[in-house]
């Protein structure tokens, strides 16, 4: 990100393919740039699909977003 965001290009949370959880799917595509995150923290997540809400805790800026996670960012 240091050097997409020197560069003046933004990052992109992007998942791996269907297998992915709600949570990261409902993330997917989303842009930051500098000085910004995806999530933040006390921020839940409650994407259509999902069994019970994600309560975020701490600024996730890039992946993972928990344990499992299998997500990445791509720059544009």
């Amino acid at each position: 990100q240091f050097v997409a965001f020197a560069a003046g290009l933004k990052t992109f949370w992007r998942i791996r393919g269907p297998k992915t959880c709600a949570f990261c799917r409902e993330l997917n595509g989303r842009a930051v740039a500098t000085g910004q995150s995806f999530v933040v923290d006390g921020q839940e997540l409650n994407p259509k699909g999902a069994d019970a809400p994600m309560k975020i805790r701490g600024m996730k800026t890039h992946p993972p977003l928990h344990s499992s996670c299998d997500c990445f960012l791509s720059v544009n």
